[in-house]
């Protein structure tokens, strides 16, 4: 009797077996019951699929592997028993346990399965740095590898071959690391203000958290207050996130340094800083009031510097042209006074002008006179700004200050400006006469050095030149006109909450940034400056426009000799020395005026004639008269 007999085995399937299995199968007999007829096809298919088998494990397992068998319960072989020894037997030898079907086959085959499982797309099995994921596949192709079943891996797919159970236990398990690192959202229960501490203040512990695990996106997620993850670590991150945001009761206090509120509007950031050392968000509120500061009157005997200045400045009826000065202004923009100075000097002015003019329009710059009395002529541009009233005063100064300086530090030593044509732009003369004059003697105060200036008026102009002379002599008295008055301040008060996950962490705060504002803010005071009431008007205003400049303000009382600075640490430092020097320069006019208040120099300029020199040169004459210095 020959038959399929299937064997507890773990031998391979070797050539020779298949070939006893399936050889001469054609030619044996055949009863009239069982047919054999279609078992030699079904048979080469089984030998097909078994040498496939065998040559798939002969190329994916180690070559200690490679001949065992994966097929459980073992390998099939083919047993032939020939009744060849019994004379005159029935040769018509039923061979029923050789032969089978295609049911019996089919059974057979269903007893295996492949099977490919797909992985995310940021799991990879074939690079070196693998994700918790492909890790903790690849442990469990380690613990099967003694199971009878095929494991191919591909970068993100894994084909699995044997018998359906052990094939399907292992999907199983394949499922579950999936379903482990698997993402997904998660809703947190937090309030608005929970979620902008946590970006606020721990956003470099949440994107550490991102890193750790893979898959993980908790930032731009936690917007919305929420989440992803893969499964396994929800447990993990969840909790951290909410101990993070589990917030104590705010603190609440208010800066109150006056000195603080002047920079406040400029320190939130380096408070909130201040808070996140600390851990601590702080929440600000700024309330800005404004405040004015009354700028003292000095008093009326110790005008002294305003009287010298105010020599050095003349009024004329005259024509421009004719001025026997250093330098000529011109106000570049006015078209007619260009052409009208240009056409005196000559044309070889004109020639440099329009060259120079094509370089440097908008700037200042100088060109030779020509033909007329003066050295140099000077083209300035009067940026003309009436979009307010105070704009235009500003201007009108600016012009000013601009030409003066400009002769200052070119060495000139007299400048004549032309008179602004009141008529044309509509404004009052007395603004004009007050604005160019009281400008002109602040920059003369400020360089502290000799220089003449001329204002020069035409001569059919009356009306403008009596203004002018009123208002200069006016000067001359020591009666300096000014808007200064007052000066307006803007005090920013600060409310503060500090929101923090820890009260130890919220009372450092505090105490920290109660010590920054201590350290940013400084008063200082000074008493007994006797000194302050030899100060001029101008003086006095100009330093507290200094001040005011630099946030400090200043509480000078001229009578008792106090002076009180504070603002920031930096700019009280800065007023204080800048009170230093001014105290030196109105003691110098004041010593000075004093020597020379009964003298006269003058030089001769004929027989009949004599020529003063002006009150503040003849100070400084009488004064080295005085030391034996050389004149």
């Amino acid at each position: 009797m020959t038959g399929f007999l299937i064997q507890q085995s773990q031998t391979s399937i070797s050539t020779k077996s298949r070939s006893n299995t399936f050889t001469d199968m054609s030619e044996l007999p055949v009863n009239n019951d069982q047919s054999i007829t279609y078992q030699i096809p079904i048979a080469r298919d089984l030998d097909d699929i078994l040498r496939d088998t065998d040559l798939a494990l002969t190329m994916t397992q180690p070559n200690a592997l490679r001949r065992k068998s994966f097929i459980d319960p073992g390998i099939f072989s083919c047993q032939h028993t020939f009744q060849s020894g019994l004379a005159g037997a029935d040769k018509s030898t039923v061979f029923h346990d050789l032969c089978t079907t295609n049911d019996i086959l089919d059974k057979f085959i269903k007893n295996f399965i492949l099977l490919d499982i797909s992985l995310p797309f940021s799991s990879d099995l074939t690079i070196a740095n693998k994700s918790y994921l492909a890790q903790d596949i690849l442990k469990l192709v380690d613990q099967i590898q003694s199971q009878n079943i095929l494991i191919i891996l591909e970068q993100r797919c894994i084909h699995l071959f044997g018998l359906n159970d052990i094939v399907k236990e292992v999907e199983k398990q394949i499922e579950e690391i999936k379903t482990k690192y698997e993402s997904s959202m998660v809703k947190l229960s937090l309030e608005p203000k929970q979620i902008k501490f946590l970006l606020d203040i721990y956003y470099n512990e949440l994107k550490a958290l991102e890193t750790n695990y893979n898959d993980t996106t908790i930032i731009e997620n936690l917007k919305n207050g929420e989440f992803t993850a893969s499964t396994y670590v929800h447990d993990r991150i969840e909790p951290e996130i909410i101990t993070l945001a589990s917030l104590c009761t705010p603190i609440d206090f208010e800066i109150q340094e006056e000195a603080f509120g002047l920079i406040a509007h400029n320190e939130c950031i380096n408070l909130k800083n201040i808070g996140r050392q600390y851990k601590c968000q702080l929440d600000i509120q700024m309330k800005t009031t404004n405040k004015i500061c009354e700028i003292p009157k000095a008093l009326p005997q110790d005008h002294i510097s305003n009287k010298l200045t105010a020599a050095a400045i003349k009024i004329y009826k005259n024509d421009l042209v004719k001025q026997k000065v250093d330098l000529i202004v011109i106000y570049s923009t006015s078209i007619h006074l260009c052409d009208s100075i240009l056409k005196q000097a000559g044309q070889s002015v004109k020639n440099e002008y329009e060259k120079t003019a094509k370089i440097s329009s908008l700037e200042p710059f100088e060109i030779n006179s020509g033909n007329l009395s003066c050295r140099k002529l000077l083209f300035l541009p009067w940026e003309i700004n009436q979009t307010s009233q105070e704009a235009f005063y500003q201007s009108i100064r600016n012009f000013i200050s601009k030409a003066i300086q400009h002769a200052i530090k070119t060495h000139h030593t007299s400048i004549a400006f032309p008179s602004i044509n009141c008529e044309k732009l509509n404004i009052d003369k007395n603004i004009i006469a007050n604005e160019m004059l009281v400008e002109a003697q602040t920059q003369l105060l400020s360089a502290n050095i000799l220089l003449q200036i001329n204002f020069v008026i035409l001569p059919e102009h009356i009306d403008i030149f009596e203004i002018f002379q009123a208002k200069l002599e006016s000067l001359q008295r020591g009666n300096l006109e000014t808007k200064d008055i007052q000066i307006q301040y803007s005090f920013t008060k600060l409310k503060i909450t500090i929101i923090s996950n820890n009260i130890e962490k919220q009372e450092e705060c505090k105490k920290a940034l109660n010590y920054y504002v201590q350290q940013s803010i400084s008063v200082r005071e000074h008493f007994k400056q006797d000194l302050l009431k030899k100060w001029t008007q101008l003086a006095i205003n100009t330093f507290y426009r200094y001040c005011f400049d630099r946030h400090v303000i200043p509480n000078m009382d001229i009578l008792t000799g106090y002076l009180k600075l504070f603002g920031s640490k930096e700019s009280v430092t800065e007023a204080e020395n800048e009170y230093y020097r001014e105290q030196v320069k109105q003691s110098e006019q004041a010593r000075l005026i004093t020597i020379a208040q009964d003298i006269i120099w003058a030089f001769k300029i004929d027989d009949k004639n004599w020529e003063k020199y002006p009150p503040e040169l003849n100070a400084h004459i009488e004064d080295a008269y005085l030391t034996k210095l050389p004149t």
